[in-house]
């Protein structure tokens, strides 16, 4: 992933803690006050709607970094009519990849680069055997030169 996807989504999740907090802290000044029932389920269903927008957008978010990067490598994804690995988010027309959907797509792209490194790798490994085999030949040349010059 890149720098910029980390510092959003560490933002999101900092977000995401925040809120937990805050209403975990209104929710225990109210039972400390002694609010009725109905007011500490009020707290308890505001923090919920407020969690669920936080996780929404995390998901939204490494959703769309993944597909893209997938893209990017020529990697397939699972088709979005696979509930398997798409989910429906609360906007309408959206969909977002599950765990295993998550799993998936960042398995593959692992691979992928795994891949495109190794590969890069062998030609670096053939390169520098290359430039030693060069090495030898002009010591072994200059060698000859030389002898014959004596």
């Amino acid at each position: 992933m890149n720098w910029l996807f980390d510092l959003k989504l560490r933002r999101l999740q900092k977000k995401r803690h925040r809120i937990a907090a805050r209403y975990s802290k209104l929710y225990r000044m109210a039972k400390k006050k002694n609010k009725g029932h109905d007011e500490c389920e009020q707290i308890s269903g505001e923090a919920s709607m407020d969690d669920q927008i936080a996780e929404y957008e995390i998901e939204s978010l490494v959703t769309w970094e993944l597909v893209r990067r997938a893209e990017l490598l020529f990697i397939p994804v699972p088709a979005s009519t696979d509930n398997e690995y798409w989910k429906d988010a609360y906007a309408p027309n959206q969909r977002h990849l599950t765990a295993l959907g998550v799993s998936k797509v960042r398995d593959a792209i692992r691979e992928e680069e795994r891949k495109r490194r190794e590969a890069r790798l062998s030609f670096l490994d053939i390169a520098a055997k290359l430039v030693v085999m060069l090495t030898g030949l002009v010591g072994a040349t200059i060698g000859l030169v030389s002898i014959l010059k004596k």
